[in-house]
């Protein structure tokens, strides 16, 4: 079998490319007719419920980041100089 994305020779055990770690076990299961497990709708609104709070969590650090580095300007901008 070979990998679908970079053309490299994987066994058909193999879930990822070891050249570029494309998911060839997916495609393996493209090929042999067998579609991959459908996800149920709590799994998804899971998923967006973790998503929304790691976007949450990004945009604090940001802004902490943001205010703590501009703070850290002003305070020692005079003595750089």
């Amino acid at each position: 079998m070979y990998c679908p994305k970079c053309a490299t020779t994987t066994s058909p055990d193999q879930k990822f490319c070891r050249a570029c770690g494309s998911n060839v076990h997916i495609h393996a299961q493209a090929l042999a007719g067998q579609s991959p497990p459908v996800e149920s709708d709590q799994t998804s609104a899971e998923r967006a419920e973790r998503l929304q709070k790691r976007q949450r969590r990004v945009l604090f650090w940001g802004i902490v980041t943001l205010v703590g580095g501009t703070t850290m300007a002003l305070v020692a901008g005079p003595f750089i100089i």
